[in-house]
């Protein structure tokens, strides 16, 4: 090197140490990815903000409240009169928004929310209309309960000669009626074409088949609900979930109500598929 040249530096990258840092930027890629997975599934599987009135409670409807599942502006609603929750139920809700979001409607601090179809929150929510339950007479629920059932009332001892009561009989086992194979009236529904309901062991449990191509889904076995006028099912498809009322109209047919949607059946004969 002459003495009028400028020095120059040189960095030589071997192959090994190329190799480590595409190993390092391979598991720094694949932590972040697998990072981002877990929060999303997280999100997709925590517990939704459920909800139960602490004692007697006002509920009041809001129309026009919501759009696609989101809420509109509070100045788009349509708020109605006050109904009573009676402090003797208890009433279960989902929040509309999660995480919950309250807000102030004439002064008062107020959740939106859905409320359940029935008493038993796993009959589900719905999700299609929103009403507004004061704040503080709510408390979270961190999961899903059934009711608890009402104690039976006290016995008062009989004055004079007792009778022996019949053997007391199960709801399913003294209403046979809804017991058999059913088949839809309508050949060409596009809907639910048959099912059976049986008796296991004092327990409902219904079997149902719904239309496909070349031949009909089935939904396999799910157990009713047996209450004085009807028989209520839950099923739990891989699609979506389905609410069904089942009861008898007046000319003795069995009627189905599918969420809303209704048809009739009649119990299947020798012969019919």
């Amino acid at each position: 090197m002459s003495a009028g040249s400028p020095s120059r530096v040189q960095l030589v990258v071997s192959g090994k140490f190329l190799a480590l840092l595409l190993i390092a930027a391979g598991l720094l890629g694949g932590g972040y990815y697998w990072y981002n997975r877990q929060q999303e599934t997280q999100k997709r599987f925590h517990t939704p903000p459920y909800f139960v009135n602490r004692s007697q409670a006002i509920f009041r409807p809001c129309n026009h409240c919501l759009k696609f599942g989101d809420l509109k502006p509070q100045s788009d609603w349509e708020i109605g009169a006050p109904s009573e929750i009676p402090a003797t139920e208890q009433r279960w809700f989902l929040a509309v928004e999660d995480p919950p979001a309250p807000v102030k409607v004439s002064g008062v601090l107020m959740l939106p929310v859905y409320a359940a179809f029935r008493e038993d929150p796993f009959f589900g929510f719905d999700q299609t209309s929103m009403i507004l339950v004061p704040y503080q007479n709510l408390q979270r629920m961190p999961w899903m309960e059934h009711p608890q059932p009402v104690p039976p009332p006290a016995e008062v001892p009989p004055i004079g000669p007792t009778l022996t009561p019949p053997p007391s009989v199960s709801s399913s086992e003294s209403r046979p009626v809804f017991l058999g194979d059913w088949i839809n009236e309508d050949p060409e529904t596009r809907g639910v074409t048959k099912f059976s309901i049986v008796n296991e062991q004092g327990k409902l449990l219904v079997h149902a088949w719904g239309r496909c191509f070349p031949r009909d889904c089935d939904w396999n076995q799910t157990p009713a609900v047996d209450t004085d006028e009807s028989l209520f099912v839950v099923w739990n498809l891989a699609s979506s979930v389905r609410h069904w009322e089942l009861s008898f109209d007046s000319a003795h047919r069995l009627k189905l109500s599918d969420d809303g949607q209704l048809s009739y059946f009649v119990r299947q004969t020798e012969g019919q598929q």
